[in-house]
């Protein structure tokens, strides 16, 4: 692999990169970890690492051995924290101990070589012994700080732990002893966003700023020596003393943008991310990021109006210009530091030189690749349609930068899914959008895109430069050296924009090639769904959605012919690009559909002839056979006559020998789909073939040479294919229901359909089947040749189980949990009734006999429903056989457990009083049950109520089962349910609303929550609930207890507050 323009790097997450003084940068992008060698004047791709099956969210390097062997840790979505080899790129070592929770944060710890520590989104955190493979989980503080949000061990102290939390909470935890906690830090308003430890074990680098002597406390952690900075979603850094346990610092973000950024400052907290990095060796100083992308070096021992310097101040324009997420090292851990930042930009930059800009800078992609283009002019010019909503144009050839690259994005807003170079126009780039947007733009300016006032109704899926074209009946003198943009959207309509300004309406090609070839049928022809003109621009092929694809001659677009190889939606077309030495191959052109075979049409025969409507060509000249998926793009290569590269949904690139139709080389560098392709001609002499670029759904694009793959032809266990229809947009995993089996009838069916304890379905072997269904079908025999009423009602007993069991599996939704049953939705409440009208036509007529006598004499030829052999019978006679009838569903519908059903045939009934009980009885009770509830009597409606509370409360909907309680007049049971389930806010309105101040259950109420307040730091609301109860002394205690570190009353009020609750308690 020669190049990779990588996916961006994960935001908001606080170690999302790591780099080693040996050389090697990592950092996590959705499911994979990039591998760069950084020690070189530009970074160099260097590996992949693919195992992870959700998004990575953290990764860390580590160190082995005496030689100091690197290696990677990286933690995921999915619960794993693996440890990868990154020399070989696979996974030594993982664990799951988080089980299901979501890895968060992870560091390797600096004092200890083969120490990990991980916390998950749950607030467990697990420390993994890399060497024994041992790991060990907690929850420090008892769990009562969730939300873990970042994690950074000691360097000096192999047993201390920084957790901040998004809370605002740090806490600083000695993992020798189960995470015990001896430090909490306390001061941030809202979520932690980084936490550092200084590079020197001491405390001295402003020793005015600490307390005297004479306010210090001696205890058993005043051995532990280092200064720890945080930083927050409140916009504010803080240093902390880890002797003491206190903030000795609080700085302020510098709310003055920097020099020439252009941009205002948002105060959103929401849109700020504040990343730390405290680099080796410098004793005060350390980095942080601000508004605008600023990088700020900060020097706490100088002067207030001093101590910080931003990166790059004399070229902003060259650094970030949006967040930056995380900073760390870089080769020289003491000179180089690395950032990544939501502008999708990683920038290296030197310490020693803080006003220059970034050494060097490396773009990323924040979409799928849906579309790449060579410029026909300058071949080192390649533009990139991305799904973020921005054009790429990548200069390969600056020798200085391999990644010279320039966004635009003004006026776009939308994937890109098509591009299209001017063949003349040197810099002129045509693109199409998602939302049906066609513009033309100017690479080459710093002029915003024309857009076009006409929009496809769907994505814009192709477009490519031809002359212009007419309608016949136009009478107009063809000008064929004006070029024109061809778009082809979603909807099946290709348009032809006629300026290139993109100032005049759109036409409709469609209709062009309908009215000029009248002679031919076309009222039955497909929608459009690709378009590509020769480069010559004589001929034009439009691709079909049935499979086929048109040839028409320009300026009139007559059919030449139309080419029927493939049965499935064409996704792309590809003229050869035939050189002067060479001219038989400018008639070849290739095909790729939804299907996985590719085909070379060679149209010499057919192009040359100047009649229309020439025959369908139905044989292709090459076949290529491979793929496991559908093919997405496909390229020439410029510098041979008979090479090809394809694209297909299998996740592989290709390349063929055309005219063997051999494969040659694979590549199987990507990890996702593959989108487009493209083949760029030799620039050099001593290149064996030009460089190939690949771009896939995995947000990067890949740079490969056809001699370096050591694979032939692609994998055949990696089938990834892709929808039916071409207009599916950037592709998401979405979890579908089983799917039941059709049963088409009841009586025929029930033998085929086995229901299984795992609530699936089981066909049973075919000889089986043929048996059971064979003697079902000879008891039916005999039965209509001796219809007597004993065999008959034989036959319906043995056959009415396997009619009702088959009609309910038909009209039953599935669920996979267990514990849901009870909300299992049927289809139809009367399975029953169902199956017996599903009999054979000779009981159907006897229940026409019978319906009929009844009519005429209904006292003499009673209906009796007394079982499930004609049940049916109660929607045809009389209102009593229809009561009975739904008697009997009833009974079926309560013993298949589907309550909702049965409770919907009581109401039917007028059975409120057994519709309520039943489901009292079953814990299925609704609000629109309960409303019922009335119509049979207040004492119902009350026991109704007070079992819904009963379970609500099991159900966890705590306050919902309050509202019931009270209706019933039982608050302090209300107050109690909200207090034990710490709705305290809850309970004390509620109780200051019914009960009197002096209430006991009002002071409990109170009290607990006062004590909660307390144990979580809210000494200040906690003093307030005391003081409501009249407990001064305890309010006093709760105030002083802030008041030893940081409080705005002063001495004198404390001791006021004191005296006065002594008097009171006199």
């Amino acid at each position: 692999m020669e190049a990779v323009l990588a996916s961006s790097p994960v935001w908001y997450q606080s170690r999302a990169c790591d780099a080693t003084e040996s050389g090697y940068f990592a950092f996590a992008s959705r499911s994979l970890v990039y591998l760069l060698d950084i020690r070189g004047t530009a970074p160099r791709h260097y590996g992949i690492l693919s195992g992870h099956e959700e998004r990575v969210s953290t990764c860390s390097f580590g160190v082995k051995g005496a030689n100091g062997e690197p290696y990677l840790i990286s933690g995921a979505d999915d619960g794993f924290v693996k440890c990868w080899d990154i020399h070989t790129k696979k996974a030594v070592k993982a664990h799951k101990s988080h089980g299901a929770f979501k890895v968060v944060c992870l560091h390797c710890s600096p004092a200890s070589n083969n120490l990990v520590v991980s916390g998950d989104e749950k607030g467990f955190i697990v420390v993994w012994n890399v060497d024994s493979d041992q790991t060990k989980r907690f929850m420090p503080d008892g769990g009562v700080q969730q939300m873990l949000s970042a994690i950074t061990c000691s360097h000096h102290h192999s047993n201390l732990v920084a957790v901040g939390y998004k809370s605002g909470a740090v806490s600083i935890i000695d993992i020798r002893k189960n995470g015990n906690v001896i430090r909490k830090l306390r001061g941030h308003g809202n979520e932690i966003h980084s936490i550092v430890w200084s590079a020197s074990p001491s405390e001295d680098i402003f020793v005015s700023k600490l307390d005297s002597p004479n306010n210090q406390t001696v205890n058993e952690h005043d051995s532990f020596q280092s200064i720890v900075v945080t930083s927050s979603k409140d916009r504010t850094l803080r240093l902390w003393s880890l002797s003491k346990g206190k903030c000795i610092k609080i700085i302020k973000l510098p709310s003055k943008p920097s020099k020439d950024k252009g941009r205002r400052i948002s105060e959103d907290s929401s849109r700020l991310y504040v990343a730390l990095h405290w680099p080796k060796s410098l004793r005060s100083k350390f980095l942080s990021c601000s508004y605008n992308g600023d990088i700020i070096l900060w020097d706490v021992s100088m002067a207030e109006k001093e101590q910080y310097k931003i990166l790059s101040h004399s070229a902003t324009e060259l650094g970030h210009q949006r967040i930056v997420f995380n900073i760390s090292s870089g080769l020289d851990p003491t000179k180089n530091i690395i950032t990544t930042s939501m502008d999708r930009c990683i920038k290296y930059w030197s310490l020693e030189e803080p006003d220059s800009p970034p050494i060097w800078s490396l773009p990323t992609l924040g979409g799928f690749v849906y579309a790449m283009k060579v410029s026909p002019i300058d071949p080192t010019v390649i533009a990139l349609g991305i799904g973020d909503g921005v054009i790429r144009i990548w200069r390969t050839s600056n020798p200085r930068n391999p990644f010279d690259i320039t966004s635009l994005w003004q006026g776009i807003k939308e994937k890109v899914m098509s591009l299209a170079w001017h063949p003349t126009k040197e810099g002129l780039l045509a693109f199409g959008t998602e939302d049906g947007k066609v513009g033309v733009v100017d690479v080459l300016s710093q002029q915003p895109p024309m857009i076009s006032n006409t929009y496809h109704m769907k994505p814009v899926y192709a477009m490519s430069w031809g002359p212009k074209c007419y309608a016949q009946s136009a009478g107009v003198t063809p000008a064929i050296s004006m070029q024109c943009l061809y778009t082809c959207g979603g909807e099946g309509v290709v348009l032809m924009h006629p300026s290139v300004k993109m100032d005049q309406e759109a036409v409709n090609v469609n209709e062009i090639i309908l009215s000029n070839n009248s002679c031919i049928d076309l009222t039955l022809t497909s929608n459009k769904s690709e378009i590509s003109w020769r480069p010559d621009g004589e001929f034009v092929a439009i691709g079909n959605d049935d499979g086929s694809f048109d040839i028409c001659r320009a300026p009139f677009l007559y059919i030449i012919t139309r080419v029927k190889v493939h049965n499935k939606i064409i996704n792309c077309l590809a003229w050869h690009t035939a050189n002067e030495t060479v001219l038989e191959s400018k008639y070849w052109i290739a095909s790729g559909s939804n299907s996985s075979v590719i085909y070379i049409n060679n149209l010499n025969h057919v192009l040359n002839q100047q009649v229309a409507a020439g025959p369908v060509v139905t044989q292709p000249f090459r076949t290529l056979t491979g793929h496991c998926g559908r093919i997405t793009s496909l390229s020439w290569n410029p510098d041979s006559q008979n090479q090809l590269v394809s694209a297909s949904y299998d996740g592989t690139a290709q390349v063929w020998d055309v005219l063997d139709e051999e494969p040659v080389s694979n590549y199987r560098g990507h990890d996702g789909r593959l989108l487009c392709v493209v083949w760029r001609r030799k620039m050099d002499e001593d290149e064996r073939s030009g460089l190939i670029y690949s771009g896939a759904d995995d947000y990067a694009v890949h740079v490969w040479k056809m001699e370096d793959q050591k694979d032939k032809v692609p994998p055949k266990d990696k089938i990834m294919v892709g929808y039916t229809q071409k207009q599916s947009a950037q592709w998401k995993k979405k979890n579908k229901k089983k799917k039941i089996p059709y049963v088409s009838s009841p009586l025929h069916q029930c033998c085929k359909i086995v229901y299984t304890e795992d609530h699936s379905f089981t066909p049973r072997n075919e000889s089986k089947k043929d048996q059971d269904n064979e003697e079902i079908e000879n008891e039916i025999t005999n039965v209509v040749s001796s219809p007597t009423d004993a065999a008959m009602r034989e036959i319906l007993s043995d056959l009415t189980e396997k009619r009702i069991k088959a009609a309910t599996l038909e009209a039953t939704t599935l669920q996979d949990n267990a514990g849901n049953s009870k909300r299992r939705q049927i289809k139809n409440i009367f399975p029953l009734s169902v199956a017996m009208d599903n009999k054979k036509k000779i009981f159907l007529q006897k229940d026409c006999i019978e319906i009929t006598k009844h009519k005429k004499d209904p006292e003499n030829h009673k209906v009796t429903i007394t079982d499930a052999s004609n049940v049916n019978m109660g929607f045809y006679t009389d209102r009593l056989a229809a009561y009975r009838m739904m008697h009997q569903e009833d009974l079926h519908l309560r013993e298949t457990k589907y309550f909702n059903s049965s409770s919907m045939l009581k109401l039917w009934r007028g059975d409120i009083v057994g519709m309520i009980e039943s489901a009292i009885e079953q814990n299925d009770l609704s609000d629109q049950l309960v409303s019922m509830a009335p119509m049979a009597g207040y004492d119902l409606w009350q026991k109704a109520s007070l079992a819904y509370a009963q379970q609500l409360q099991g159900e966890g909907c705590y306050i919902h089962a309050s509202q019931y309680l009270i209706a019933c007049d039982k608050i302090e049971e209300a107050i109690i349910l909200l207090r034990n389930h710490k709705h305290y806010r809850e309970a004390v309105a509620l109780a200051r609303a019914r009960l009197t101040d002096d209430d006991p259950i009002l002071i409990d109420t109170l009290k607990i929550w006062a004590k909660k307040l307390q144990y979580g730091g809210s000494y200040e609301h906690a003093a307030k609930c005391f003081a409501a109860i009249g407990d001064h002394v305890s309010a006093a205690k709760s105030l002083s207890s802030r008041a030893a570190s940081k409080s705005s009353l002063g001495r004198d009020e404390l001791q006021s507050l004191f005296a006065s609750s002594s008097v009171a308690a006199a």
